[in-house]
């Protein structure tokens, strides 16, 4: 439900990004273009393979963490994984997840930018997946990760730091009311 509705800000972020100067005014602009030119489902343009990319990610970067951080707590039964432990295990599994979904999000990413103003036009999710593979093979669903790493990783790796400290903190209380 999050990403649906959030979903046009991010065709608007996509479109303003690649667009010439000039082409759109502003969000505003962009949002009222957007919708005249493809209605409104030009603003939620790519919505599908977010939405279906989003699902083996978080499913392999959670079951990644989630062993690995059982391996270690198995391994040394008396106590919590550190700060940097945690870092490490969330970057891998930040990592994991990236391989498996990031074909999605480039289609997702390129969707949302289809038709905007010097962007080529997919009619469909398979239309753009067919397009990818007869520009670029199959490496060029792999174009950018690298800036997507250097994005996700650290960003999910802290998230699993913040949540930890959550954890324990939330557990301690647990503790002294009993």
């Amino acid at each position: 439900m999050a990403q649906t509705s959030i979903y046009p800000m991010e065709v608007v972020k996509t479109r303003l990004a690649v667009a010439p100067p000039g082409a759109y005014s502003s969000i505003f602009d962009c949002l009222g273009k957007t919708a005249a030119a493809d209605g409104v489902a030009g603003l939620f343009m790519g919505l599908k393979p977010s939405l279906l990319g989003i699902i083996p990610y978080a499913g392999v970067d959670l079951a990644v963490y989630g062993t690995v951080r059982d391996m270690y707590v198995r391994k040394y039964p008396n106590s919590q994984p550190g700060d940097i432990m945690v870092l490490c295990m969330g970057a891998f599994s930040s990592f994991c997840g990236q391989i498996i979904a990031y074909p999605m999000q480039l289609v997702r990413t390129k969707m949302q930018g289809s038709g905007a103003p010097g962007m080529p036009v997919y009619s469909g999710m398979g239309d753009c997946f067919r397009k990818v593979v007869s520009q670029d093979g199959v490496s060029g669903f792999y174009k950018g990760i690298g800036a997507n790493f250097m994005k996700g990783i650290p960003a999910i790796a802290i998230g699993y730091v913040a949540y930890e400290r959550a954890r324990i903190f939330v557990q301690g209380i647990k503790d002294e009311q009993r």
